[in-house]
């Protein structure tokens, strides 16, 4: 995986012709954080917003333990990161 330093630095290095995916994990676990410490109830990050593996992982390195998910796939892909996060199951 390619990293660059801002999104402009990667368009101007790729100049794609389709999107492109980019990702900050600092900022969404900064963002997870700050959510959870100012929402009193309990958290669960509906995997079917964005499943990809690296959004997955950096919301469990985050402190989310619970995940709404909706199909099996998803089930598998919470597993790989989490053994013991609490599945919400609402198909």
């Amino acid at each position: 995986m390619q990293k660059f330093t801002t999104a402009q630095d990667a368009a101007l290095t790729l100049r794609p012709d389709q999107p492109v995916y980019c990702f900050r994990p600092q900022v969404l676990a900064q963002d997870t954080t700050s959510f959870m410490s100012m929402f009193p109830g309990k958290t669960a990050y509906a995997v079917k917003t964005n499943g990809e593996e690296m959004v997955v992982d950096a919301m469990v390195r985050a402190g989310v333990t619970a995940f709404d998910v909706a199909s099996p796939a998803e089930i598998e892909t919470v597993r790989k990161y989490s053994r013991s996060a609490e599945l919400l199951y609402m198909h």
